[in-house]
């Protein structure tokens, strides 16, 4: 339950402020407007969405290895963005992050909807509502 609560903190911090930085990043340093920062990081998103559906199927036929596979699939989308961010330099467009940006999503969804039942599913019943709150508090 600690690991499982250290993952959850570590993992929202890490992708949130990302997307933080990504998008004063697209403003600032490419000249996006608000809105155009927000369509370029939108597919990321959708796709999260998309694989947190899909995660519960995914999680039955691979159990808690479903986890290992969306942080490797985040981490190669992560990757990727810096990587197209260096190659494609000051003429970037946004079009360019697309696929690292579903890949990343992909492995965000896979991870995060997963991660909250593995992490309960060892919890007493007796102390879920207090499991739970801490878990919440995490994600947050």
């Amino acid at each position: 339950f600690n690991a499982g609560l250290f993952t959850t903190l570590v993992l929202q911090t890490a992708i949130l402020s990302f997307f933080v930085t990504m998008a004063i990043t697209l403003q600032v340093g490419y000249g996006f407007s608000p809105i155009r920062a927000a369509l370029v990081l939108l597919p990321f998103q959708l796709t999260a969405v998309a694989s947190s559906l899909l995660s519960a199927r995914v999680s039955k036929r691979l159990g808690r290895s479903v986890l290992q596979l969306g942080a490797v699939l985040l981490a190669l989308g992560v990757i990727g963005i810096m990587t197209t961010l260096t190659l494609v330099g000051t003429t970037l467009r946004g079009l360019e992050l697309l696929p690292a940006l579903f890949l990343g999503g992909l492995g965000f969804g896979l991870t995060t909807a997963p991660l909250q039942s593995i992490i309960l599913s060892k919890v007493n019943p007796r102390f879920a509502g207090s499991a739970s709150g801490s878990l919440s508090t995490m994600q947050q």
